[in-house]
């Protein structure tokens, strides 16, 4: 028996339908139970399923068959029952929730379809598809999502014992940033004019451009991580590190060298003994720049092609000893 039986709810015009599909308990809530129909006309095949949907389909075919959770969600059909300025697309209220109703949306209108899947394989896994609103996407997001996975190189370095890792690809900084500083302005105007005006100020006080003095040498992949934590001495001494792949490392020894000679600058008006100056020292055949401070020996070296950069030497030297 596949006819649909409906019950009101204490809530004015709310309806609670429910329906027995071979052994399939299916419920609906609303306001009539016209979609609870559709789903019997779909289960009977007297009309088209979700499974019938393309993207559907897509999404379907990229996570494994086998699997214990899968989940599906039409971004472009659902904002659409919500239009901008309805209730439901914009919350009532103050102006800045109004705001931050209208940066979500504008996030979420790039997004057409996602979905994902979980399953069990040594433990417990997942995976998430995003599939592109292509109109509604720049053409900076649009090259980025035309970039193509890359083998991690950072994991050589990486020392066993490590609490956090994490790295990633990006095949072109500038376009990457000028997709950020474009999500910023359309989603959080005064955010974006105050950190526009610290990069700015980088180049006109310290004569340091993003695009030429650090993107220009950048490769793809970059990480960063926290190898442990010294408990040894009056405070617990986290060592933090992040990895940059280097496509020129001459060009990048010329902005750290800056850098170094800011750092001796700002150290030097603070009143200090001596300017701080980092020191090099060896270590199996590489070279640290170690800057000595109070409680940290903060450095950087350069190993085969990745910067090192870390708040402590020793977990350099950790790395180092890794690879």
């Amino acid at each position: 028996m596949t006819g649909v039986q409906t019950c009101a709810l204490p809530i004015s015009g709310v309806e609670l339908s429910y329906a027995f599909l071979s052994d399939w308990l299916v419920l609906g809530i609303g306001k009539n139970n016209s979609v609870l129909k559709e789903t019997v006309d779909s289960y009977r095949g007297e009309s088209r399923s979700l499974a019938d949907n393309e993207n559907f389909q897509d999404i379907r075919s990229r996570v494994p068959k086998e699997r214990a959770g899968f989940f599906y969600l039409n971004m472009e059909e659902a904002l659409a029952a919500y239009p901008e300025k309805s209730i439901g697309g914009i919350p009532k209220g103050k102006p800045e929730l109004k705001e931050l109703g209208r940066q979500m949306r504008t996030s979420l209108e790039v997004i057409k379809t996602v979905g994902g899947a979980t399953w069990f394989e040594k433990g417990l896994k997942a995976k998430l598809c995003l599939l592109l609103n292509r109109e509604k996407a720049d053409e900076n997001l649009r090259e980025m999502y035309s970039w193509k996975p890359r083998k991690s190189e950072s994991l050589k370095y990486i020392p066993q014992g490590t609490l956090i890792y994490a790295g990633g690809s990006v095949d072109n900084m500038d376009t990457y940033w000028k997709y950020l500083r474009g999500t910023f302005k359309k989603q959080n105007p005064q955010l974006a004019e105050q950190m526009l005006r610290g990069v700015e100020k980088l180049k006109t006080k310290w004569g340091i451009s993003l695009e030429d003095d650090i993107f220009s040498w950048m490769g793809p992949e970059l990480a960063y991580g926290l190898a442990g934590v010294n408990l040894k001495g009056m405070f617990p001494r986290p060592g933090y590190f992040l990895l940059f792949q280097v496509r020129d490392e001459k060009k990048a020894r010329e902005t750290l060298g800056k850098v170094e000679g800011i750092i001796g600058k700002i150290s030097g008006g603070k009143g200090l003994s001596s300017p701080l100056k980092f020191r090099g020292e060896e270590y199996a055949g590489e070279e640290i720049k170690v800057l000595p401070v109070p409680f940290l020996k903060p450095g950087y070296a350069f190993v085969n092609n990745f910067l090192i950069m870390s708040t402590s030497t020793s977990t350099i030297k950790k790395l180092i000893d890794t690879r």
